[in-house]
């Protein structure tokens, strides 16, 4: 009778590894930590997550543990998945895609960066006339969403030569060199163009340096 149980037993135990084996096949994991972009620490309770790469949509989220970390599970179909991190107070530096075959096991670093800010008043010092219009592009700043961001130009705003003042609130990460390439940004760049009748008759470009973790007040004039 001793034996018969052991027998069973056994037949369980290696039925249950087999079964467990299996699964973990079918599976793959996605993990990562959160990183002070500037300090090189471990962010908690920072909320990563999981993005499908075809339509961007989130499939998941999780809160990094007190070291930084966490991870998902996903069965093995389905288009590639990446990581993003969002915390308030941070912004996201490096809108990058990882380079890796869809359903292998991923570790990797997320890192999230302290904002530096800039106040822009865009202020007319020129005469245009009052069919004038005008518009002005930005380049450093950070923008969300934090996925596949463009890091060329992106248009400010649009509006006629002669309109009042207008105060825009950028921000951005203090830049750093990371490996062989350069994360965030040291400027933010303007180009503003003035338009009549259709043609751009005027093309002005315009650069401010960032004060890291900190506000500066910048006028760009036009």
């Amino acid at each position: 009778m001793n034996k018969l149980i052991t027998a069973l037993l056994l037949t369980a135990i290696l039925v249950s590894c087999k079964k467990t084996s299996t699964e973990d096949e079918n599976y793959y994991t996605l993990a990562a930590t959160v990183v002070d972009f500037d300090a090189s620490t471990p962010i908690a309770a920072a909320k990563v997550y999981v993005i499908a790469y075809i339509g961007g949509a989130p499939l998941d989220s999780a809160l990094s543990d007190v070291n930084g970390k966490v991870a998902f599970s996903f069965k093995k179909e389905g288009p590639y998945k990446f990581l993003t991190p969002v915390k308030n107070n941070y912004i996201n530096p490096m809108n990058t895609v990882p380079a890796h075959l869809n359903y292998d096991n991923r570790t990797e670093f997320l890192y999230l960066a302290r904002p530096s800010y800039v106040n822009v008043t865009v202020h007319k010092t020129g005469t245009y006339l009052p069919s004038d219009s005008m518009n002005v592009q930005v380049t450093g700043d950070y923008a969300p969403p934090p996925i596949f961001q463009n890091p060329g130009y992106r248009l400010l705003f649009k509006d006629k030569a002669e309109a009042p003042d207008k105060i825009f609130n950028l921000q951005s990460a203090y830049g750093r060199v990371m490996g062989s390439f350069f994360f965030g940004a040291s400027k933010l760049h303007f180009t503003t163009e003035i338009i009549r009748n259709g043609a751009v008759i005027s093309t002005q470009k315009d650069s401010t340096s960032l004060i890291q973790f900190s506000i500066k007040n910048y006028t760009l004039n036009y």
